[in-house]
């Protein structure tokens, strides 16, 4: 009866491709905070980063920011890009695209232009979703 109305299918790999980011394939320039470290203060920078560790207090990233599953942030947190995997408690701003996977906990305010959050991620909170930043 609705036959007309079909949900366009997007293969998988598309999808994922749309969202990743260049983290997992390490270039030039990407910093690693260990799974043994806690890191308390402020994180800023240019480069791209991959959190295994703990860290409490702000990061403020003009790279991507990859929150790995081993990782605890508690603090602001913002980016160009961001992956969590990890567990966050405070607000999130991804100035381009926010990657949300199955194994992350985020508590706070997500402010991002695009996002894509899959089935089974814990989030609280708000999100806002505004054009481009």
């Amino acid at each position: 009866m609705f036959g007309w109305f079909k949900k366009k299918e997007i293969p998988k790999e598309e999808e994922e491709a749309a969202f990743t980011l260049p983290l997992p394939n390490v270039k030039a320039g990407t910093s690693f905070l260990g799974p043994s470290l806690l890191i308390s203060g402020k994180i800023t920078g240019e480069d791209d980063v991959q959190l295994l560790g703990r860290h409490e207090g702000s990061i403020d990233l003009d790279g991507d920011l990859a929150i790995l599953e081993s990782a605890v942030v508690s603090g602001r947190i913002a980016a160009r890009s961001l992956s969590v995997s990890g567990s966050v408690e405070g607000d999130l701003l991804a100035r381009k695209k926010l990657l949300v996977r199955r194994s992350a906990s985020i508590s706070g305010t997500i402010a991002t232009p695009t996002a894509l959050v899959e089935e089974g991620a814990f989030l609280e909170g708000k999100v806002e979703m505004d054009g481009p930043r």
